[in-house]
């Protein structure tokens, strides 16, 4: 993707026009509303791109845990358990 695509990548109704994506319908509304619903949770989008080579999209999710889950989760890790112990 051009940079100047990656720069408008969340702005909405913009689509990056190339020979290859000439033909690729779309409203250019999907990653703005996913970037929105992100923002909303207090969670991020952002995408990085090497022309010629292709795209990565990150999206990161919160976690918010409870300090009982977080002890549990600790512990886990300390004594090398995979799973968390049942409630």
């Amino acid at each position: 993707m051009p940079e100047d695509g990656l720069v408008h990548l969340f702005t909405p109704f913009y689509r990056v026009e190339t020979t290859t994506t000439r033909y690729i319908q779309g409203t250019g509304l999907g990653l703005p509303i996913v970037k929105e619903i992100m923002e909303m949770h207090q969670g991020d989008v952002w995408a990085e791109s090497t022309l010629g080579q292709g795209s990565m999209f990150h999206i990161l999710f919160p976690l918010t845990i409870s300090s009982s889950a977080s002890e549990e989760l600790v512990h886990n890790v300390i004594h090398g358990e995979a799973q968390p112990a049942s409630p």
